[in-house]
């Protein structure tokens, strides 16, 4: 991979037609109830029955270390002691409180959720790094391949661009055993 390709991000869709297999779910012609009082639906091709049991799972949403978005990052910059922040998600709070244990946040741009970048966002991100030379620049997964979107990213972005990859929790290690026994069986 060239230096200032972005690295691989994936993100869970949103319903909104995002997400590796566009995480639509449509009715095929040859979907509807099988005789066996069972629907299906079936998403990219793959059936899915109503009639799996139910398991209810209890988990928290936690971070996991920045990761850069770029190739070529320059990975001294997570080591700043500031921040600069932008999101574009309806809730920000539970990020800013887990990054606010590791980093000063200087400047916090906020966006819409599900936010589609323009020039000129990214004009203020780029001048919110500049006001903040030594800052690390830091979004969220979602909003990383937001940006990814974008046309012509500037290098002070590429340079310092890191995302907080999120990660889920379970209450205990037997939920966990008995939710990745019920997605294998």
């Amino acid at each position: 991979m060239e230096p200032g390709s972005p690295k691989g991000i994936s993100t869970p869709g949103d319903g909104q037609g995002e997400g590796p297999v566009g995480d639509k779910l449509s009715r095929s012609d040859d979907a509807g109830n099988d005789g066996r009082g069972r629907s299906e639906t079936k998403l990219s091709g793959v059936p899915l029955e109503s009639s799996c049991p139910k398991a209810l799972f209890f988990t928290t949403i936690g971070y996991s270390k920045p990761e850069p978005v770029f190739e070529g990052a320059e990975t001294r910059y997570s080591y700043s002691q500031n921040l600069v922040l932008f999101t574009g998600i309806a809730n920000d709070d539970p990020l800013r409180a887990y990054l606010s244990d590791h980093y000063k946040i200087v400047e916090h741009l906020r966006f819409p959720d599900h936010h589609a970048y323009t020039k000129m966002d990214i004009a203020k991100i780029a001048d919110a790094v500049k006001r903040n030379p030594t800052a690390v620049l830091m979004t969220t997964e979602k909003d990383a391949q937001r940006v990814l979107d974008s046309k012509k990213l500037p290098d002070i972005i590429k340079q310092r661009l890191f995302y907080v990859p999120i990660k889920v929790n379970f209450l205990s290690e037997e939920e966990r055993a008995a939710f990745e026994q019920a997605i294998t069986l």
